[in-house]
Parts: structure tokens; sequence; C-alpha cells
């Protein structure tokens, strides 16, 4: 680079006059009448920056320098999101921040300069500047063994944010506008229950449809004063769910697929319009549920504002103690479930259970356990409504102590992972099982298998 010609050229000057002066200077030529030159002689500011703001080229508040990619509204409303899911607990990173910016600029089919499936570093610092409200934080680490266990703490914490929402909308007396949602795996392959068989003999056998199926998922959604919503069924396929396979269904239900049977971001957007249409038109609502990642995209939380539906996140593994249809439905359901699938087996000989088969047998379990009875059991047994903190018994937060893996370990330590296996051949299978499903197991093992095998993912188990 010939150094003594870039020296020789002149710099452009940058901006110079104040934005007081420039707005000014475009009253003076579009109220006043008065001439280009004039006014930016009489105001000081460029003749060519007036002309381009009094044309319409430009907007009279267009900040100097390249235009960004995406509009003041979409960063603002990006901001407004990054907040929200801090103060959910669910804080983004910068590189999940950059990799936002690239989805909403391809969704709107926007030029950017972004290469990869990722903004760059000088997007998100100019992004930062643009929004000074916002800050990079390292989070409070919450350990894992803390997360797995269900402390008063964290109880606590969930219960103040809890009063200050009832108090906020004004739904402390308002049981039909407070909603839990959440999932339930089913398979082909249910779980048998016990049989009579003659005394004295060890072993029986009760047949099932395979020895491993896919997992469905059902969505269900309920009121605090016991009000059903139609279920959601998501089928592992990629075609879209045959009529056939509709037949017997609980009425209104709602089918989808994914390829792995599990809810994604896009089904849990179709599922809060099914929400909407299928609930009184009474606002605001409150809707509890777990912190899947599927239920905070920005889409979904867009939605549920326009709405008046307000979302609240239960803290990572609490659903046991926290989650309505945890306590008082699921349990029920899984075993009518288990026990629809029996009787069909047993009416049929011959016949399995297959996927044309199973809208129909959580039809037959379904009135069994969505009763207005579990129902309000469950939300009262949670302290949600009637509101009650306390109702969280401190003896079920007593296993404060999980079984807890060391993340490193050196020769100078005293503790370390066992050298032998510990855990049994039965274990293996079923946490593994379980993992691949993508669905939790009420078991302290279970957490402490996927500490050591899945470091990784440990903290992202759903709940």
């Amino acid at each position: 680079v010939n150094r003594g010609l870039m020296a020789a050229c002149p710099q452009k000057s940058r901006k110079l006059w104040t934005d007081e002066s420039m707005h000014a200077a475009v009253i003076s030529v579009t109220e006043e009448g008065k001439g280009l030159r004039e006014s930016a002689r009489l105001y000081n500011v460029p003749v060519e920056t007036l002309r381009r703001r009094t044309n319409g080229t430009v907007s009279v508040d267009c900040k100097p320098g390249p235009a960004t990619v995406l509009s003041k509204e979409e960063e603002d409303k990006l901001c407004e999101y990054l907040i929200m899911m801090a103060d959910m607990g669910y804080g983004l990173t910068r590189e999940t921040v950059m990799h936002s910016a690239f989805v909403i600029a391809e969704k709107f089919n926007k030029k950017h300069p972004f290469t990869g499936d990722s903004a760059g570093r000088s997007w998100f610092d100019g992004f930062r500047k643009r929004h000074p409200m916002l800050t990079i934080r390292t989070p409070q680490p919450l350990s894992h063994c803390r997360a797995l266990s269900a402390n008063p703490d964290v109880i606590r914490d969930f219960f103040g944010k809890l009063g200050a929402i009832f108090g906020r909308l004004n739904l402390l007396s308002k049981p039909m506008q407070i909603y839990n949602c959440d999932e339930s795996g089913i398979s082909i392959v249910h779980c048998p229950g016990r049989v009579v068989m003659k005394l004295g003999r060890r072993t029986v056998y009760s047949l099932t449809s395979a020895e491993k199926g896919r997992t469905h998922t059902v969505v269900a959604c309920v009121s605090a004063t016991g009000f059903v919503l139609p279920p959601l069924m998501v089928y592992p396929r990629k075609r879209p769910v045959p009529d056939n396979f509709k037949e017997g269904a609980v009425p209104n239900t709602s089918f989808h697929t994914s390829e792995n049977g599990w809810i994604n971001s896009n089904i849990f957007l179709e599922w809060l319009k099914f929400f909407v249409a299928n609930i009184p038109p009474t606002r605001p609502v409150l809707l509890i549920q777990d912190g899947h990642i599927s239920h905070v995209s920005i889409e979904a939380i867009e939605f549920a504002r326009a709405n008046h539906i307000h979302l609240l996140c239960l803290p990572s593994h609490t659903t046991h103690i926290l989650q309505p249809l945890d306590v008082g439905v699921f349990k029920s359901f899984k075993a009518n479930f288990n026990k629809a699938c029996s009787n069909y087996m047993a009416k049929y000989p011959g016949r399995v259970v297959t996927n044309d088969k199973l809208a129909a047998l959580v039809a037959d379990a379904w009135p069994h356990s969505f009763t207005t009875l579990n129902i309000l059991s469950g939300f009262k047994k949670c302290g949600l409504f009637p509101f009650n903190p306390s109702a969280v018994d401190d003896r079920r937060l007593a296993p404060s102590k999980p079984f807890c893996v060391p993340q490193e370990s050196t020769e100078d330590d005293n503790e370390s992972l066992p050298s032998s296996p510990i855990f049994t051949e039965e274990q293996e299978k079923l946490y593994t099982k379980r993992f691949e499903e993508g669905f939790d197991i009420r078991d302290p093992n279970y957490e402490a298998w996927i500490r050591i095998n899945h470091p990784f993912k440990s903290l992202s188990v759903t709940s």
C-alpha cells in the first residue's frame, strides 16, 4: 500500500452537526419553504445530507454509517426477548444472540453480510451500542447438585415470582384464568399391570406389542377450575397423520408429526394457537409450564404476548413438586393408558397395539384420569391455586444432597469416580432408553448416570 498516496487523500469528515440542527434544517426546507443551501448554511449542516433527508431517500432520524441489517423495530423486539429470557433464568449467550440475528434476517429475506449461520462479532458490538441497556454478565452458577434438588431457596424464589404475577395480573381469585400444560410420552409398548398367578411361581409374563417402541408425545392442558383442553398428539413420522389414526380419538384432538415424536418449537407455536382457540375469551391468562427450550422461542413468546398470555416457566427439576399435571394427573393417565392397552390385547387375542390405535387408547384413558378431582388436587398440592407457598412440604425437599459425581479429579483427590460399574445391566438399558427418548425418570440414580455418561447434557434434561 502506498502510504504517501493514502496520506495525500483527505479523510472524509464525519458528522459534525447535531440531531437538533438537522431537524431544524429539515423543517426550514419542508415547512418554511427555504432553499437547501440557505438552510444548510443557516444551521451548519451538509447540503447533500440535508437533501437526502428532505427528498425521502433516508429518514430524518437516520444515523451515519451503513444501514443495520435488522430494522429498529426488529432489534427492539430482539432486545425485549433477551431481557425476558434472562429474567426467566434462560439468559442467552453472545453466540446464540448472533445466531438469532441470522435467523431473523433469513426469515424476512433481508440482505446481510453474515457468513455461516451467524451474525458477526462486529454486528453484535453494534447491536449492544444501539441497546445500552444490555450487558454481558457471568450468571451466578447453580451447581448440578442444587439444580437436581428442589431446594427451599429455589421453591421460595418461584413462589415469590408467582405471587407478584398474581398481583400484577389480578389473578389471585380467578382460577379460570390459570392454566398448566405439560407433555407425557407414550408408546405402543405399554407397561402391563399386576396379574393373578399361581402361588409359588417365580416368573410371570404379560404380552406387549413389541420389545421397543418409538415415543409419541401427548400434550395436555388444564385450568385451576378443572377445565380440560383436548390433547395434542405428536407422532414420530415425516408424513401427515393418516385419517385412520384419528379414529376414536378424544374429540377435537390436534395431530402433529416430528422426526422423533417429541414436541418442538414449531409444534408448540401451533399448540399455542390451538390453546387460544379452545379457552374462554377472558384475558389475561397465566400459562404455567416447564422450561423446555421448545416453549420459549421468539415466535411463541411474541404470539403469547399478542394474545395476553403470560408464560411462566417452572424451575428446573421441580415439576414433580410444582407441576399440577405431574402431581395430580399423569400418574393416573399412564396407569389407565397401560390398562387400556392390556384390555385391548386381551379382547383381541393375537392383535398388537399399533400406531393407528394409540389415539383411541388415549381416549379410553382420558376421562378416567383428567377428572376435576385430580386436577384440583394437583393445583392444591403444588400450592398454585389456592395460592399457598406453604403447600410444598419441606420433607419433600429433604433430599438436598443427591449423589454428585466430581467434575474433575487429580492424583491428590481423596475422592474419585469408582473404578467398577455402579449401575446394573438392567439400569443401564433402562436409562439409555429413557435418555434417547428424551423423557426423565424420577430417580436420583438416573441423574447420576446422566452425569457420568452425558456430562454436557445433564443440565438440559427435561423435567
